[in-house]
């Protein structure tokens, strides 16, 4: 079973722009490997599979500036969005699927892609840091460095792949740890369950088979949208006086900050819902 971690980075001003200049190369990468695609699509009406395509793409500026797992791993994302593209025109073609289908579109010119770096059975991480992979002509040509400190909870867990995903055009970044862990397995008795009903006022009103029941507040998620609003409502008032384009960096704090709040009160929900099921439905189901 494959389970995920993520956290935020605290950087410095170099390492921030180290990370930039490696989403930015990321993001024109994926367009190069998605134009390559493309138009062998255009031409042919097939699909140019990911060996084929890194073939074409290996030589470019991009992909030189960038590890070789990391750029690699770029044109793997873009042969999985025409592998779901071609699985889309095959369900319309059998009548199964009825929308539209769009062919993968290009990622903005002045915009970043998520850096993906796998991590081999056999590497050892060095008192527990991790630098990220740089080529050698990134190092000559650009410099830098960022190391990441592997959390304490993971270190000694098989970690898979470690993702860098930029957020609001780069002003922070995120890293996501997938690591393995046992299956834990359940024993699942359709007698016993629990139904949930979700809601505003209530987020959810869950009552199970055994009498129990409890309720979870949904004004507290309700309040944090409502502070929001009205702040970035004065922002924006203030960025319409002066003039002001784009997404400031103060909305983007404020957007941060209610976007972690609403997701750790909404795990911290799921976590007292699962709680609540192990300790009173030995052999459990619950029912959405």
């Amino acid at each position: 079973m494959l389970l995920t971690q993520t956290n935020r980075l605290h950087l410095s001003v170099e390492q921030t722009q180290t990370l930039r200049t490696l989403c930015r190369l990321s993001k024109n990468l994926y367009n190069v490997g998605l134009y390559t695609v493309r138009q062998y699509f255009f031409t042919e009406r097939k699909h140019l599979r990911y060996e084929s395509a890194y073939h074409h793409c290996k030589t470019n500026e991009n992909y030189k500036l960038l590890a070789t797992d990391i750029g690699q791993q770029t044109l793997k994302v873009v042969d999985r969005a025409f592998q779901s593209f071609f699985g889309l025109l095959e369900a319309r073609r059998t009548g199964t699927f009825s929308a539209k289908v769009s062919i993968p579109r290009y990622l903005d010119k002045e915009g970043y892609f998520a850096l993906i770096i796998p991590i081999r059975a056999r590497q050892i991480f060095k008192d527990w840091k991790f630098p990220i992979p740089l080529s050698r002509d990134f190092k000559r040509q650009v410099g830098g460095s960022v190391t990441l400190e592997i959390p304490e909870r993971l270190r000694g867990k098989r970690i898979k792949e470690i993702r860098i995903y930029p957020k609001y055009n780069a002003r922070l970044f995120d890293v996501t740890y997938i690591y393995e862990s046992d299956d834990i397995p359940a024993q699942v008795n359709p007698e016993q369950m629990m139904g949930i009903d979700l809601g505003m006022d209530n987020l959810a009103a869950c009552v199970t088979t055994k009498q129990t029941s409890f309720v979870i507040d949904g004004k507290r998620l309700k309040s944090v949208n409502q502070w929001f609003n009205k702040r970035n409502s004065q922002l924006q008032s203030e960025k319409d006086k002066q003039g002001i384009k784009g997404f400031t960096p103060a909305q983007s704090r404020i957007t941060d900050c209610r976007n972690r709040r609403v997701r750790d009160y909404l795990n911290k929900a799921a976590r007292h819902i699962i709680n609540h099921c192990i300790r009173y439905l030995q052999n459990r189901s619950v029912l959405w």
